[in-house]
């Protein structure tokens, strides 16, 4: 893996290893304590790039997005014979034979994915899960599982999410990002648009019910469309927030029935937001409303936000 220390590469390290893969990799500035970090996690990890950190009997190479051509160690697969695949390439096949969950939006992605895969896991559904960013709890942000649920936070930066094609997805919300690759929200909302409507009609799309641009790119889905926010005029809502030592506790209402109620370990009412984006895909991948309630009193979040 060429850049395995980025947050994406370094989860889909770890799914691969928990598959049986045997993973080795380098990048030009891992953190202080990366090269360590993997290193305890048994992957072998170079600092910086050269064609000598390429095995020779390596099955395929795989490079994150920031990684050219030119890149001396891709030179040097090309010159073996080894393939080659983009992160975002390897992510596509592997979500071919499998139920996709696809976790989209400008913000909130790596928290909302996290909670799902980890509600999922609790509930005995053993999904593979491809975060990016650790998970305080275990410090991992990817794993390998049993069954055939695949959780990804799939980005729209450059359009990369377009190389999956999930069963079910979550849209957290669309605002202008992304300056160098789209000119304005126009752009941004038409990438989305596209995505969402390789969904499958028995899919579900669990989209932000007051985000305008989000129930536009919605509108061209087949997949059967859900809503959530804080205000009851959507499908999935929560009330009664009230805070507590940790976070927030708060009744989730589906269809104006009571569904469950969550006492989240960490703080914020955009946390909740993730929480009953979170809710709703897992009940509709068959988890139980006790199920999800403890599954997210047990998150503890995700390094690096909030």
């Amino acid at each position: 893996l060429v850049g395995i220390c980025g947050s994406g590469m370094k989860a889909l390290a770890e799914m691969l290893s928990g598959l049986g893969w045997t993973v080795s990799g380098s990048d030009l500035q891992p953190p202080p304590d990366g090269l360590e970090l993997l290193g305890r996690k048994g992957f072998q990890v170079h600092r910086g790039h050269a064609s000598d950190f390429v095995p020779g009997d390596a099955d395929l190479l795989i490079y994150s997005p920031a990684i050219a051509a030119f890149n001396p160690e891709r030179v040097r697969a090309e010159q073996l014979g080894i393939p080659q695949w983009s992160y975002n390439e390897l992510l596509g096949e592997w979500m071919k034979t499998r139920v996709g969950v696809s976790v989209a939006g400008t913000h909130g992605k790596s928290t909302t994915t996290a909670m799902i895969a980890s509600v999922l896991r609790d509930a005995g559904l053993s999904p593979s899960a491809v975060i990016g960013a650790e998970l305080v709890s275990n410090g991992v942000s990817g794993w390998a599982g049993t069954s055939e649920l695949f959780v990804v936070e799939s980005c729209e930066y450059q359009k990369n999410f377009l190389t999956l094609s999930p069963t079910h997805a979550v849209l957290t919300g669309i605002e202008a990002d992304h300056f160098d690759c789209f000119h304005n929200l126009i752009e941004t909302r038409e990438a989305f648009t596209e995505f969402v409507s390789r969904l499958p009609s028995h899919g579900h799309l669990i989209i932000r019910g007051d985000c305008e641009s989000t129930r536009v790119a919605a509108a061209s889905s087949s997949a059967q469309i859900e809503t959530f926010s804080l205000r009851d005029c959507s499908d999935w809502w929560a009330a009664d927030l009230r805070p507590t030592a940790e976070g927030l506790h708060f009744r989730v209402f589906y269809d104006d029935r009571f569904f469950t109620e969550v006492s989240l370990r960490v703080p914020g009412r955009h946390n909740v937001l993730n929480a009953i984006a979170a809710v709703a895909m897992c009940h509709h991948l068959g988890v139980s409303a006790n199920a999800v309630r403890e599954g997210l009193s047990d998150f503890r979040g995700t390094k690096r936000r909030f």
